[in-house]
């Protein structure tokens, strides 16, 4: 909730007006008073996690396995939808190089369970800007724990104790145990 906040502060400092949490349409932006009818409109629907099994690379082809029960998304360490039973060693996909992987690979280590990143990525992070800044914090942690990073390869298939991971255009293919994925 912060970034809301930060940006609908930041909208009123620049003169704009913010209406969190409404129904916007072109016949209600239409049906204001002229005095009060905006220059603009952004409307900002926000984002959940994936659950369809589905990757950046290679795509359209659901991940076999996405479906078991010991598999999750990110969010649901922090409480949207199910929350997983942790058990270890777990293994985080992280697909778009952001803080979702990280901050799941920080909770589970807090656990106290081994935890393997995986990304397509080659570093932690990959996408956040400045990373000495928003990784190195996070950095310090990870690598403090049980904890290893696997960069540039993508999820082949989950089983019920194992990811089994590749190099996209190649044969490598390695086995990485995890009784929790996320």
């Amino acid at each position: 909730g912060l970034i809301v906040r930060w940006q609908a502060a930041e909208l009123e400092t620049l003169g704009g007006v913010g209406r969190l949490e409404s129904p916007v349409d072109a016949d209600l932006v239409a049906a204001l008073p002229a005095h009060e009818r905006p220059d603009a409109v952004v409307v900002a629907t926000g984002a959940s996690p994936r659950s369809d099994g589905l990757q950046v690379a290679p795509p359209a082809t659901p991940i076999p396995g996405h479906d078991l029960p010991h598999v999750h998304h990110a969010w649901s360490l922090f409480g949207v939808d199910r929350r997983p039973t942790i058990a270890g060693p777990a293994l985080v996909f992280d697909d778009t190089g952001n803080f979702d992987a990280i901050s799941a690979a920080d909770v589970l280590l807090q656990a106290g369970v081994a935890v393997t990143m995986v990304s397509r990525f080659d570093k932690r992070g990959e996408s956040l800007p400045h990373p000495p800044v928003t990784v190195g914090a996070a950095r310090e942690r990870l690598l403090g724990g049980q904890f290893d990073f696997i960069g540039g390869h993508y999820l082949r298939r989950i089983t019920a104790d194992a990811v089994e991971i590749g190099v996209l255009f190649t044969d490598r293919v390695r086995l990485v145990p995890a009784r929790t994925v996320l």
